[in-house]
């Protein structure tokens, strides 16, 4: 994949990768822009008492679920060019860490239970 000249936001970081090594978040923001059609990643689409209120926040936060999802710890640190988002990052990226967790160890835990309830009844 060939890269042209760096797409660049209002606030002059890349919107885009500029070359194969970069990464969102670090290098470029995919998420900090406002483009030519007026899409805003920064526009509210609901009042700011509700977790998530602009895009920039829902997609920050997915990234940050599917990281914490697949993460051992320590838990991956929030991106600097993320870094408003922090709170969001941090806080979904335990989320999703939580959701691999309880299943793998939960199962362990029922697993455990069960077999220790065969036990009393001489099963095993």
């Amino acid at each position: 994949m060939t890269y042209g000249v760096p797409v660049v936001g209002v606030d002059g970081i890349p919107i885009s990768p500029t070359k194969d090594t970069d990464r969102p978040g670090y290098e470029y923001d995919p998420y900090g822009h406002k483009d030519a059609s007026g899409y805003d990643q920064y526009t509210d689409i609901h009042p700011n008492w509700i977790p998530f209120h602009c895009y920039r926040q829902i997609h920050i936060a997915q990234k940050a679920f599917y990281e914490g999802y697949r993460a051992v710890k320590p838990l991956p640190e929030c991106p600097p060019l993320w870094g408003d988002m922090g709170h969001y990052w941090n806080s979904t990226c335990l989320f999703g860490y939580i959701c691999y967790e309880i299943p793998r160890v939960g199962g362990g835990v029922i697993l455990a239970i069960v077999a220790g309830w065969a036990k009393t009844k001489g099963w095993i």
